[in-house]
């Protein structure tokens, strides 16, 4: 019997342009009303997940920032598993020649560092990929970026995140729209570092500490709330997902629209894509038989 599913968002749970669908919405309230626990498990923030959900108006718990951060429905913090701020500015010294735009991610905003560009263009550059059917000027005027924007702040250094209980520093996010040089920057830093580096998209690569991994925080969770991993069901579609797809869990599904290499890792590919809401026939599926 499922007692919990837990769901990516981008590219799984959200459909077109990062929206949620009324399909999926009231196939989560079902399943929430049937007693299911659900809980989003996704690299965003918590300013990132809060409009999306508040909107919805669904109950769930959150894992976000990749595992770095395990809040309750009330928003209240679980866990939080942070980067140690001396690895994290020789981090961003050995990569910032090497990306677009490098976005660091705490408590309650993201944060970026000062190099004399307009960061208001900076920041649409690299949420644009959100929400890729508008225009990058109508996508600069959409309720999504500009949330994003007032959750943003620009920072002279790091020196901030030396305030590591006040200032945890849950995950750096560098974007690149050259791929083959995120690949290869990534590459560079699983020799060099011994912390999490997974990308949601091809163009990013985001970087938490080890503890910070999606499967592992998530199989923790659960069970300190009582539950065992063959009553979870796991839905995601990319590779900051894997972690938590190849792990024996009850159900284990790859979104369609994943790729080969993450299909491979399931016990299950949904029917339909996220834009088809492949999740919300999934989760009918298991309220039917359960």
């Amino acid at each position: 019997m499922i007692k919990v599913i837990a769901c990516d968002m981008d590219g799984t749970l959200l459909g077109k342009d990062s929206v949620f669908a009324n399909e999926t919405i009231r196939a989560v309230n079902r399943a929430t009303d049937a007693g299911i626990k659900f809980i989003i498990v996704s690299g965003r923030t918590k300013g990132g997940v809060k409009p999306v959900i508040n909107s919805s108006k669904i109950v769930t718990d959150f894992i976000l920032c990749n595992g770095a951060v395990v809040l309750d429905k009330e928003y209240n913090y679980i866990n939080e598993y942070g980067i140690d701020p001396e690895k994290a500015k020789d981090i961003y010294r050995f990569i910032k020649d090497r990306v677009y735009a490098i976005r660091l991610y705490s408590r309650d905003y993201d944060y970026m560092i000062d190099d004399g560009r307009d960061m208001i263009e900076v920041l649409a550059t690299q949420l644009h990929i959100f929400m890729p059917s508008y225009s990058y000027e109508d996508f600069k005027k959409t309720d999504y970026f500009n949330e994003r924007l007032a959750l943003t702040k620009v920072l002279p250094d790091m020196s901030m995140f030396d305030n590591y209980k006040e200032f945890p520093l849950y995950k750096m996010y560098a974007y690149n729209p050259d791929e083959s040089e995120i690949f290869k920057l990534k590459q560079d830093l699983k020799k060099r570092y011994d912390l999490s580096f997974v990308s949601s998209f091809l163009s990013n690569v985001e970087v938490t500490s080890k503890n910070a991994s999606k499967g592992p925080v998530l199989q923790e969770y659960i069970e300190s709330l009582g539950y065992s991993m063959r009553e979870v069901a796991v839905f995601g579609d990319s590779e900051n997902d894997a972690s938590m797809l190849k792990m024996d869990f009850g159900m284990t599904f790859a979104m369609k629209n994943a790729s080969d290499d993450i299909k491979k890792m399931t016990k299950y590919v949904t029917e339909f894509s996220n834009v088809e809401n492949g999740v919300a026939y999934e989760i009918e599926k298991i309220i039917a038989n359960n």
